[in-house]
C-alpha cells in the first residue's frame, strides 16, 4: 500500500494515507489468507483515475556505447 500511494503521488494524483488504502483494500477484497491480489492493486488503482502515458524513447544505435 506504501508501494501504490507513492505511485499515486508520482502521476500527481491525491493519495489517502497508508492506513486508508489498507482499510479500502480490505473492503475490496484485495487482501486474502495469502497476501494482496496484484489485480485487486491494480484495480483500487485504477479508481483514483487514469496514469499518463509512459514515456520512453526509442533504443538506437547511437545511444549504445
Amino acid at each position: 500500500m506504501a508501494a501504490l500511494r507513492m505511485i499515486l503521488l508520482s502521476y500527481g494524483r491525491e493519495a489517502p494515507s497508508v492506513t486508508e488504502l489498507l482499510k479500502l483494500g480490505v473492503k475490496q477484497n484485495a487482501l486474502t489468507e495469502r497476501g494482496w491480489l496484484h489485480a485487486g492493486i491494480a484495480e483500487m488503482a485504477t479508481g483514483f483515475g487514469e496514469a499518463p502515458p509512459p514515456v520512453w524513447t526509442p533504443l538506437t544505435m547511437d545511444l549504445v556505447p
